[in-house]
C-alpha cells in the first residue's frame, strides 16, 4: 500500500493508485483485525470520503483509545464533515494527552472558540510559545482576539505577521474581516482581493470577500463572490447560507439560483 499510495496532503490531491492502496490495507485487516496502523492508514486513503475515514477512525480508536494520532485524524475528518462538536471532544482527548502539541492547540483553540470555550486564547498562545515559527499560530491568536474584542490588538499583531511576511494570504484574509468588522470596508476590500490573488482556492475568502460586497450593497458582486466559493466547497454550509442571503438582498436576482 505505502508503494503504490502517495499524496500531495498540501493540495489535496492524489495522483497515484488509490483503489489499489486502499484493497491492500483492507486485505492487511483482514489478516490483523486488530492492526491500527493499517486501520488509520486506510482512513487518511479516503481523505475524499471523510465519512467513510470517520468510521474507520472510530475502529482504530475503540482498539487504542489513547492514540493521539487516531484521535487527531479522527477531529480533522470530524471538522471536514462539519461536526465541530465531535471535532472539538476529540481534539480536548488529545489535548489531555499531549497537552504542548502546537497542531493540537491550534486545532483545539479554533474548535473551543466555535463551541464558545473561553480558553482559545490560552491555548493559541501556548501554541505560538511552542511553534512560534509558524505563523499560523499567530494568526488563529489574532482571530480569537478579535472574537473577544481585542480588535487593536489583533490589528496589530496581523500587521506584524505582514511585514515579515507579505504574501501571506490567511493574515490578508484575517486583516480583511478585521476591517470589515470596524466599517472599514475599503481596506477589507483590498485585503480579502489579496488572499483570493495568492490563494484562488481559498473558498472562505471569497465567502468574505461576497459578505463585505453584501454590506457596501454590491449585491451582483456578492453574489458573484460568494458563487465562487460556492464552486471551490461546494459542501460548505456557510457558503451555502451567504449565496442564499445574497440571492434575496436583491430578488431580481432570483433567476440566477
Amino acid at each position: 500500500a505505502y508503494e503504490i499510495y502517495q499524496c500531495d496532503w498540501s493540495s489535496d490531491v492524489c495522483s497515484s493508485d488509490l483503489p489499489g492502496a486502499l484493497e491492500a490495507y483492507r486485505r492487511a485487516v483482514a489478516i490483523d483485525p486488530a492492526m491500527v496502523q493499517a486501520i488509520g492508514n486506510m482512513s487518511l486513503a479516503l481523505h475524499q470520503d471523510p465519512a467513510g475515514a470517520i468510521a474507520w477512525l472510530r475502529r482504530a480508536g475503540a482498539i487504542t483509545p489513547a492514540s493521539l494520532e487516531v484521535l487527531f485524524n479522527l477531529g480533522t475528518a470530524l471538522a471536514r464533515t462539519y461536526d465541530m462538536h465531535g471535532a472539538w471532544v476529540a481534539f480536548a482527548r488529545a489535548l489531555a494527552i499531549a497537552p504542548a502539541f502546537p497542531a493540537i492547540l491550534g486545532y483545539a483553540g479554533r474548535l473551543g472558540g466555535m463551541q464558545g470555550d473561553g480558553r482559545s486564547k490560552a491555548w493559541f498562545r501556548r501554541a505560538v510559545a511552542a511553534e512560534p515559527a509558524n505563523p499560523m499560530n499567530a494568526i488563529n491568536l489574532a482571530a480569537a482576539m478579535l472574537e473577544q474584542g481585542e480588535r487593536d490588538e489583533a490589528e496589530a499583531l496581523l500587521k506584524q505577521i505582514l511585514r515579515e511576511a507579505p504574501d501571506n494570504a490567511d493574515a490578508h484574509g484575517s486583516l480583511g474581516i478585521l476591517y470589515r468588522q470596524t466599517g472599514a470596508l475599503d481596506a477589507s476590500l483590498t485585503h480579502l482581493k489579496q488572499a483570493i490573488a495568492l490563494r484562488p482556492a481559498n473558498p472562505l475568502a471569497h465567502r468574505d470577500l461576497g459578505t463585505a460586497m453584501l454590506d457596501l450593497g454590491e449585491a451582483s458582486a456578492a453574489f458573484v463572490a460568494t458563487a465562487r466559493s460556492f464552486a471551490v466547497d461546494p459542501a460548505g454550509h456557510l457558503t451555502a447560507r451567504n449565496l442564499l442571503a445574497t440571492t434575496l438582498y436583491d430578488n431580481t436576482m432570483s433567476h440566477e439560483t
